[in-house]
């Protein structure tokens, strides 16, 4: 992949940037039911000293139990900035400190400080943090009353070489996963989601 080369690295992040990992996750939540607009549902916090590079993010939701009427379900990306305590609840996914949970490379090192997690049954208790107002991606899906996909897997946010900016994430910086639209009564579903993150050393330009 070119995003590895060393030139690109050097004009995207400065000359003396390096990758140190390169990760994919997956993860689906438990079974959700009303839940509130803007509730987080997977969340991921940089609390190391290094940055983080979201390189994709795809969501996928099945609906397992009907709705009484018909129903948008539209999840969105949220940057969080000033994201000085996590989110909390839910099932922690450990990419910290853990023998090569979703490294691309079994040698690289694990990332040196984070916290990532997603919703089991109910959203997750929001962290001191303050999402953006609007969503860096959104992906739209509707529902009438019959069970089923209603959403197949479709990227929330996809980075685009060479042309794009990365969206990378200082320390106390991150992002969540919510639906814009709050779930109306009697549906029953899961939201998976997979993640492809890396940690980046060393960046010389302002971040």
């Amino acid at each position: 992949m070119s995003a590895l080369n060393a030139t690109w690295l050097a004009e995207t992040f400065g000359s003396s940037a390096t990758i140190l990992n390169w990760n994919t996750v997956g993860a689906k939540t438990g079974a959700l039911t009303v839940v509130a607009a803007n509730a987080p549902l997977f969340a991921f916090r940089n609390s190391g000293s290094n940055i983080a590079w979201l390189i994709e993010l795809a969501v996928a939701f099945n609906l397992t139990t009907p709705f009484s009427s018909p129903q948008a379900i539209d999840p969105g990306l949220f940057v969080c900035r000033a994201f000085s305590a996590p989110d909390s609840g839910g099932v922690q996914i450990v990419l910290s400190g853990v023998s090569n949970n979703g490294r691309r490379r079994t040698l690289q090192t694990p990332f040196s400080s984070c916290d990532m997690r997603v919703a089991a049954g109910a959203p997750l208790v929001a962290g001191v943090r303050t999402p953006d107002v609007t969503p860096v991606g959104i992906v739209e899906g509707w529902t009438a009353a019959a069970a089923g996909s209603t959403i197949p897997m479709s990227d929330l946010f996809a980075y685009k070489e060479p042309v794009d900016y990365p969206l990378v994430f200082a320390p106390g910086e991150g992002f969540e996963v919510q639906f814009l639209s709050a779930m109306g009564a009697g549906g029953v579903g899961v939201l998976y989601v997979v993640a492809t993150l890396a940690e980046i050393s060393g960046p010389s330009f302002p971040i």
